[in-house]
C-alpha cells in the first residue's frame, strides 16, 4: 500500500566493551581540555566565578561563559551609537517640518512605519551590544559526572524527522544518526529515534543498515576519541589527527572501520521502491 506512513525506528544503544571505554576516556577529557582552552580569535572567557550559587549550596560551573573581545566589539558599538543619533536626528527633523497639511495622512503614515522600522532595529541591535554564549566545559563534566556520577546524568531521547529522501538525502540522514550513537554519553542514557514522515522503504531500508554498521563505529569513536563522529565528515577530512592514547591499535582499527564504511556506503538505497 502506498499511503504514507510514519515509522519511528529505535537506532541501537551500541555498547562499546568496558576495557576500550576506560582507556579511551582518558584521552577523550585530555583532548576535550585542550579544544576548550585553545585561543580564538574572537571570543574570550568572560569573568566569573568557578561555582554556581543555587538553593542548597553552590555547585561548580559545568560551562564557560565566553564574550567577544572589546577590540572587535567596541568599534561596532561605536557605530550602533553613531546611527542610533542619525536615526534620532531624523526622527526630529520629521516631526519639526510637517509644512504640507493637505497631506498629513501621508505623512502619519510614514512615521509610524519609520517609527516600526526604528523599533525593530533597536531590538536586533540590543543582543549584539553584549553578545555572549555558553560553551561546555567538558573537563567540569567529566570531573563531577565520572565513572562514580554517571549514573545522575539524565536520559535523552533524540528525534531525528525526514520526510524525501531526495530532498534530505539518505547519505545525511545516515551520517547523522551514527554521529548520534556515537556520542561520547552512557549508552543507557540516551536514544535515537527516526521519524520518517513519508513512509519511505528507502529509509527502512538505510536503518537497517546502520543497525549493522553502528556496533563498529559507535565503539571505534569511543575507544580512539574520534572527532568529528560523522562518519563522512571523519573519512573527509584531509588530516585526521589522532589525539587517542593506542596508536598502535588506531591504524588497525582505523583501516578496518574505513575498508567497511566504503562497503557500506556503496549500498544502492536509491533504487528501493520509494514508499511502502
Amino acid at each position: 500500500m502506498a499511503a504514507a506512513v510514519t515509522r519511528r525506528v529505535n537506532a541501537l544503544r551500541v555498547e562499546a566493551p568496558a576495557a576500550d571505554l576506560e582507556s579511551g576516556r582518558g584521552a577523550s577529557e585530555e583532548a576535550a581540555k585542550r579544544a576548550v582552552d585553545a585561543k580564538d580569535d574572537v571570543w574570550v572567557a568572560a569573568d566569573e566565578g568557578d561555582t554556581a550559587s543555587t538553593g542548597g549550596g553552590s555547585r561548580p560551573l559545568l560551562f564557560r561563559t565566553m564574550k567577544v573581545k572589546g577590540r572587535i566589539l567596541h568599534p561596532y558599538r561605536f557605530f550602533i551609537f553613531a546611527r542610533l543619533i542619525a536615526v534620532v536626528a531624523f526622527f526630529s527633523w520629521r516631526v519639526k517640518h510637517r509644512r504640507n497639511h493637505d497631506c498629513m495622512w501621508l505623512w502619519a503614515t510614514s512615521m509610524v512605519a519609520d517609527t516600526w522600522f526604528g523599533f525593530s532595529w533597536i531590538l536586533n541591535q540590543l543582543p549584539k551590544l553584549r553578545p555572549i554564549k555558553r560553551v561546555p566545559d567538558l573537563a567540569a563534566l567529566a570531573d563531577q559526572y565520572g565513572s562514580s556520577g554517571e549514573a545522575n546524568l539524565p536520559g535523552i531521547d533524540v528525534f531525528v524527522t525526514t520526510v524525501d529522501p531526495v530532498d534530505e538525502p539518505i547519505l545525511y540522514t545516515v551520517n547523522t544518526i551514527l554521529s548520534i550513537l556515537a556520542t561520547d554519553y552512557p549508552v543507557d542514557r540516551y536514544a535515537c529515534y527516526l521519524s520518517d514522515d513519508g513512509g519511505t522503504l528507502v529509509h527502512y531500508e538505510a536503518m537497517v543498515e546502520v543497525a549493522s554498521f553502528a556496533p563498529l563505529w559507535a565503539p571505534f569513536c569511543r575507544k580512539h576519541s574520534v572527532e568529528p563522529r560523522s562518519p563522512e565528515n571523519y573519512f573527509g577530512m584531509k588530516t585526521q589527527p589522532y589525539v587517542g592514547s593506542m596508536a598502535g591499535e588506531f591504524m588497525r582499527d582505523h583501516m578496518r572501520v574505513r575498508r567497511e564504511y566504503d562497503e557500506f556506503n556503496r549500498l544502492p538505497f536509491e533504487h528501493h521502491p520509494p514508499t511502502i
